[in-house]
């Protein structure tokens, strides 16, 4: 019989997907809060943005390397490799999401 999938391992899956959406929220935050004190475009606002989405990407970074070390300590057929791969794929698609969604703060729109 397997074991239920406790709440850790659920968000060992969407962890990745969370953090992605975090960073969407809170460079939408940042660039109004900038657009509402002088400009989204202002580098004070942009370089926040960055520090944000650094932030983000360094936590996307640790999600990935955890899932990808469990990930290799499991089996593939078990459902604990299953688990871990999910997370990998979100983390790694989070990340490059964080990475597209911070472009325009680095190059200048």
């Amino acid at each position: 019989m397997r074991r239920p999938v406790g709440i850790l391992r659920w968000f060992e899956m969407l962890a990745g997907l969370l953090i992605w959406a975090a960073h969407f929220m809170g460079a939408y935050v940042i660039s109004s809060i900038g657009d509402v004190a002088s400009t989204a475009g202002a580098p004070e606002w942009r370089t926040a943005n960055v520090a944000f989405s650094a932030v983000c990407a360094l936590a996307l970074i640790a999600v990935l390397v955890v899932t990808v070390r469990r990930l290799r300590q499991s089996p593939r057929d078990d459902l604990d490799g299953f688990i871990s791969g999910l997370g990998a794929m979100g983390a790694a698609l989070g990340l490059l999401g964080v990475i597209y969604q911070t472009l325009p703060n680095l190059i200048g729109y």
